[in-house]
């Protein structure tokens, strides 16, 4: 087996139920010179995260990046907003920078983003949200209420609140032993999740009745040497996971009526405003038994996604691999190897149905051979589909013909018909309809009338010629002095870019890939 070590896999040395974590994106949100904390996760909507960013504001984050972000919607940039958000009602609604409760029409803020008092004395502030779909919950920002958490009824219409019968519910106090403060709160089946950020406290971690305000201590949280610690926790299936100023990620596995803490983890994110330090907030996205992803928020003005169960679906073939979002954790079984090339090689299906290129700096297997790839998925900056490659694992011989394709059905390009075959060997043909004497690429046309990325002329690019292929290519000669031909080629297909549009490419692998014969 050939191993490459990978960076953005982390191991935990603890009984958890998952024995991986897999960093599947880590992003810096907005820069704003005046502030970078991103706070608490008002839950997960349709699988995005909503979250928000101190003095920026509300932010929905999905589960890959596109285009160098997964940053899908953020409310406009103002000081007053950004703690946390959540969509109710077909509104937005999110806390200030330092408390309040605000609401936008819409990403855009159509209307402004007025805020909303809520009823009480001293007025309550506040900071975190969740919710049932129904009511918002709220944690309290104001000092005289660190200890209590609300349920609101929302008015949507008028654009009001009002504290729900019973509520809000008082957990210690505000001083001595039993001093609370509660920072972050989150929803799951009916019940709401949070933990006491108080380092004098109890460090509990309450599980509250959403209908009744009836509260549990269920475990105590981590204590820290930097004094308060914990930020916001969340529930999914029987887990909860955890985290706080001390950069850990503590999660909790419930095993009969008990809930015992099973790991406390260091994830390593390179903060990037040190000092300033800490995990802010967090949101789970499961299969609807376990959790399968995590977003998390820092202080930093970062947000973190991670797979913690890498590796753990069934291995699939390079076709299905294709489908896999950027940057996934990926199998690949039973890949054959059709082309080898500057920093990998290229694998392709069995049933000749998806290629792409695999990323990989060890030793490279044969062509015509399987193999089997442990990695992750990507793409190239033309939309090329990439493994990046952790494992590589060489099989048995295994020969692949190629797929005989018009110039047309070459493709993603621009103006391509049919199915993806990038990465695929395939084999084309078409009148020589330019040479190029410069770097030896000639371009064959087959009637279809493709563009490519010259003026003067139609056809596929084809890469690769050189004099090795003059020498050995019965005649190739006929290229080189512009007499007409035509030509059956051979090799990868790529993609390229020129200008704003997407171009086929085919490169032959030698000089065995290329027929060329006079026209008639």
């Amino acid at each position: 087996m050939y191993c490459i070590a990978s960076c953005l896999l982390l191991t935990l040395f603890a009984a958890t139920a998952f024995s991986e974590m897999y960093l599947i994106y880590d992003e810096t949100a907005n820069t704003q010179t005046w502030q970078r904390n991103i706070y608490y996760f008002g839950g997960v909507f349709d699988g995005t995260a909503y979250v928000g960013q101190n003095m920026v504001g509300g932010q929905q984050w999905g589960d890959e990046q596109k285009n160098g972000t997964a940053l899908l919607n953020g409310t406009p940039v103002t000081y007053a907003h950004g703690k946390c958000c959540l969509p109710l009602g077909g509104y937005i609604y999110m806390t200030g920078s330092s408390g309040g409760l605000y609401r936008a029409a819409d990403w855009k803020g159509t209307g402004g983003i007025p805020k909303i008092t809520a009823p009480g004395s001293p007025e309550p502030l506040p900071e975190s949200l969740a919710t049932d779909g129904t009511y918002l919950f709220s944690n309290d920002g104001q000092s005289a209420n660190y200890n209590k958490i609300h349920k609101w009824i929302v008015d949507h219409a008028a654009g009001t609140i009002t504290e729900a019968p019973g509520w809000p519910i008082t957990i210690g106090s505000l001083s001595g032993s039993t001093v609370t403060r509660f920072r972050g709160i989150s929803y799951y089946n009916g019940k709401i999740y949070t933990t006491n950020f108080k380092d004098a406290g109890d460090h509990a971690i309450y599980e509250i009745d959403a209908t009744t305000g009836a509260y549990t201590v269920l475990a105590t949280a981590p204590r820290f040497s930097g004094g308060d610690n914990t930020y916001q926790c969340v529930r999914y299936g029987n887990q909860i996971f955890l985290v706080g100023l001390d950069c850990k990620l503590s999660t909790y596995q419930l095993n009969d009526s008990t809930w015992s803490l099973t790991s406390s983890v260091d994830l390593n994110i390179p903060l990037t405003a040190a000092p300033q330090a800490g995990y802010y907030g967090i949101a789970v996205k499961g299969d609807g038994a376990k959790a399968r992803y995590i977003w998390i928020s820092s202080a930093s003005n970062q947000i973190t996604f991670w797979d913690l169960a890498p590796w753990s679906d069934p291995a699939c073939t390079v076709a299905e691999a294709r489908n896999a979002k950027n940057n996934y954790p990926i199998t690949v079984q039973d890949a054959v190897v059709t082309g080898i090339g500057p920093g990998g090689f290229w694998v392709e299906n069995k049933a000749r149905t998806g290629g792409a290129f695999v990323k990989w700096s060890g030793s490279m297997p044969s062509v015509d051979t399987t193999v089997g790839i442990k990695g992750s998925a990507g793409s190239s900056t033309t939309g090329e589909k990439v493994i990046n490659a952790t494992n590589v694992t060489p099989g048995t011989s295994y020969k692949m013909k190629p797929l005989l394709l018009t110039n047309r059905s070459l493709g993603p390009a621009t103006g391509s018909t049919g199915l993806a075959n990038d990465g695929m060997l395939v084999t084309v043909y078409g009148k020589v309809t330019y040479f190029n004497t410069d770097n030896g690429v000639f371009y064959i046309d087959d009637g279809s009338g493709v563009a490519n990325d010259t003026t003067t002329a139609a056809g596929v690019k084809i890469l690769g010629v050189n004099d090795l292929f003059y020498d050995s290519t019965p005649n190739a000669e006929l290229i080189y002095t512009f007499q007409p031909c035509y030509a059956v080629v051979t090799g990868l297909m790529r993609l390229e870019k020129s200008g704003s549009n997407i171009i086929r490419r085919v490169s032959p692998r030698g000089p065995d890939d290329i027929i060329i014969n006079p026209l008639p």
